[in-house]
């Protein structure tokens, strides 16, 4: 039997259950998400392990997906621009299915530092939820695309520019580490990209907690984007904090 702490209605018992070894139908991720049938709100239970695949949640594809805890069930992949995979497609998951919800897992794109660009998990689909998931990487880690977005209680990490996008987002008791920067870089969190004073988008962090040795929060993707910090808690002290850091 499993259970989600997000309180969504469901069968409590998973549709179809990936794992490494035999007790599960799917090996891999990517099978089990196109066995699921199109626009259905189904269970894909992921059991512990490491599964090295990037993964594509199509757009007919509506699934909620359960790990068994974001240091057991990982998801990582290494896609990078260096590499001459373009931002957009170098996620390691990438959910283009409206009403996506992410729970108790990790996703990684361990390309590195010197690799730029590199996400870990892109989020285009309406209504998306993240709920205690790992989300880890360098530049470019979460790729909060468009539409409405809603993570809790998750876990994510990265060095510059590794909250990006146009996306309506909400980070609501979230944990955001800074990872050291190269030489000649420093620490931005976010790049928002809203690209019209019409448009309603905009980054919301609220009650989130920041690790970092100096910091910029955010850095103008365009020159009408906006982000809220509502209630950070923020180590160490205030006085290595910049608002914005200009195009």
């Amino acid at each position: 039997m499993f259970r989600s702490s997000l309180g969504f209605k469901c069968s409590n018992v998973a549709s179809l259950i990936v794992a490494k070894d035999d007790k599960g139908k799917y090996e891999t991720i990517n099978d089990a998400v196109e066995a699921a049938p199109n626009y259905s709100k189904l269970i894909i239970f992921v059991k512990e392990g490491i599964y090295y695949e990037v993964v594509w949640i199509s757009s007919t594809k509506t699934n909620i997906t359960l790990g068994e805890g974001r240091d057991k069930t990982i998801i990582t992949g290494s896609l990078n621009k260096v590499d001459n995979v373009d931002t957009f497609n170098s996620a390691t998951l990438a959910v283009d299915g409206d009403g996506f919800i992410g729970q108790d897992i990790c996703i990684r794109n361990t390309a590195g530092p010197e690799k730029h660009q590199a996400v870990a998990l892109r989020v285009s689909g309406d209504n998306s939820i993240l709920y205690l998931c790992g989300i880890e990487g360098y530049q470019d880690t979460l790729y909060a695309d468009n539409r409405k977005q809603f993570y809790r209680e998750c876990y994510i990490t990265g060095k510059v520019d590794f909250i990006c996008g146009d996306a309506t987002a909400v980070f609501q008791k979230c944990h955001i580490e800074a990872r050291k920067p190269l030489h000649g870089q420093e620490n931005v969190i976010t790049a928002q990209k809203r690209e019209s004073q019409d448009d309603t988008n905009a980054n919301d962090t609220n009650e989130t907690n920041a690790y970092f040795v100096t910091i910029t929060y955010s850095r103008r993707w365009s020159w009408v984007c906006r982000q809220r910090y509502l209630h950070p808690k923020t180590q160490p002290a205030r006085k290595n904090i910049r608002p914005w850091l200009s195009v």
